[in-house]
């Protein structure tokens, strides 16, 4: 084995090693002990909305990597795209379990300070929060159907229709999120919202290049 080779076969162990179900716990336990850490250096009701920060823009990644992961890789097939395609479902979970610990910081954060929390339901339209209850709901269904064991009790049509209108619905509320803050903090939110755009179009990039190269062939 010569020393060039050495590195680039250190790097596949590791992305191998990095994957499956052992990615999925390890981005969940990260996420959650850093998160926290941050809020209790913070403390109080600061602290627990910092960490709703934090995770909420974790969740976004995780998600945004696992909704393009396929259409990333047909456009730039390289060695992450194939990773992240090959991990999209555990990428995916992961995602569930950061926004679980978002979902553990909000709670938080009503406990610390319920009068602050009321303030902010005022100023949040109804139908955002309309709009949230579904796509967790969708997060949860689609969370329970990743597992192998429970999938294959479903028809393949119905497992596909679940996951892809509840993708959707979830980028749909990170859209909301991002739109509604760019328009009072544009300079910050901003290229948030340019990012989940991007993702939507990669995806809808990615379906065309697949039906071309369906028809060419």
């Amino acid at each position: 084995m010569s020393i060039i080779d050495a590195p680039i076969r250190a790097d596949r162990n590791l992305s191998a090693r990095f994957a499956g179900w052992r990615l999925t716990w390890a981005l969940t336990l990260l996420i959650a002990v850093s998160a926290t850490a941050v809020a209790v250096t913070v403390g109080g009701v600061a602290g627990a909305n910092e960490g709703i920060r934090i995770t909420a823009r974790t969740s976004a990644v995780l998600f945004l990597l696992a909704f393009t992961a396929s259409s990333a890789y047909r456009l730039w097939p390289n060695d992450f795209t194939k990773w992240v395609r090959r991990n999209r479902r555990y990428l995916g979970v992961a995602f569930a379990g950061s926004h679980l610990v978002h979902a553990g910081f909000i709670i938080a954060s009503v406990v610390l300070s319920s009068a602050r929390f009321k303030a902010g339901v005022e100023r949040t339209p109804g139908g955002v929060y309309v709009l949230d209850t579904i796509a967790y709901g969708f997060l949860i269904a689609m969370t329970i159907t990743s597992f192998d064991r429970i999938a294959k009790q479903m028809q393949y049509a119905t497992w596909r229709r679940l996951h892809l209108t509840g993708s959707y619905v979830i980028w749909l509320t990170f859209f909301v999120a991002y739109w509604r803050r760019g328009i009072t903090y544009p300079l910050f939110y901003g290229p948030f919202l340019l990012i989940v755009l991007a993702a939507l179009v990669i995806r809808a990039a990615g379906k065309v290049k697949r039906k071309n190269a369906a028809t060419e062939d």
